[in-house]
C-alpha cells in the first residue's frame, strides 16, 4: 500500500543514521518490497516497528514534549485495529496502569498490546480491556467515565490520568474526550 504519508520519511532527521535506515526499511516492508516474517504487510511492518523503532520514537516524542509528568498513574487508550498508537503512548508515558478501550472487533490489536506492555513493564493485573461498540457514544462515555471515577477514588492525593484518543474511530475519540 502506497500513501503520501510515507513521503515524510525522506525528511527524517539523520543525526541517528540507524533510525533513518529503520524508517526506510519500514517503508519497504509496508510497500511490500521486502518482508519481515509472515502475515500481511501491515502485520509485518507492525512487528518491525515494535522491534526496532518504537523505543526511539518514544524517546524523541518525550524529548520534544514539554511538561510531561515524571509519573503517570493511568493511561486510557481508545484503540482500533492498530496496536501501534497505544504502545507508543505507553512507551512515552510509562503509566502504572493501562486501560485499553478497543472496538469489539479489535481483539488482535488488544492481544498485541497486552503481550507488548506485559513484556515491557506492566503486570497483567495492571492492564484492563474494556471493549466498546464504536458506534455507541454512550457506551464509550460510560467506560471512560467509570475508569476515571475509579481512578479518582483510588488516588486520594490526586494522580495523573491521560486519555489517548488518537487510535480510535472518530465517534470513539470524540466521546472519550467528553468524559
Amino acid at each position: 500500500f502506497r500513501s503520501s504519508r510515507w513521503e515524510v520519511t525522506d525528511a527524517v532527521d539523520v543525526r541517528d543514521d540507524g533510525f533513518a535506515e529503520h524508517v526506510r526499511q519500514l517503508r519497504r516492508i509496508t510497500d511490500g518490497e521486502e518482508s519481515f516474517g509472515s502475515g500481511s504487510t501491515y502485520e509485518q511492518a507492525t512487528r518491525y516497528y515494535l522491534k526496532y523503532m518504537v523505543d526511539e520514537c518514544a524517546k524523541r516524542a518525550r524529548s520534544a514534549s514539554r511538561g510531561l509528568p515524571s509519573k503517570v498513574d493511568l493511561l486510557i487508550s481508545v484503540t482500533g485495529h492498530s496496536p501501534r498508537i497505544t504502545i507508543l503512548a505507553y512507551k512515552i508515558l510509562l503509566p502504572s496502569r493501562l486501560v485499553v478501550v478497543p472496538s469489539d472487533d479489535a481483539r488482535d490489536s488488544f492481544n498485541t498490546i497486552h503481550r507488548y506492555v506485559s513484556a515491557n513493564g506492566l503486570q497483567p493485573a495492571d492492564i484492563s480491556h474494556r471493549p466498546c461498540d464504536p458506534t455507541d457514544p454512550l457506551s464509550i462515555y460510560r467506560i471512560v467515565k467509570d475508569e476515571l471515577d475509579s481512578h479518582a477514588r483510588s488516588r486520594r492525593a490526586g494522580g495523573i490520568a491521560y486519555i489517548d484518543i488518537t487510535g480510535g474511530r472518530k465517534v470513539m475519540s470524540a466521546t472519550a474526550a467528553l468524559a
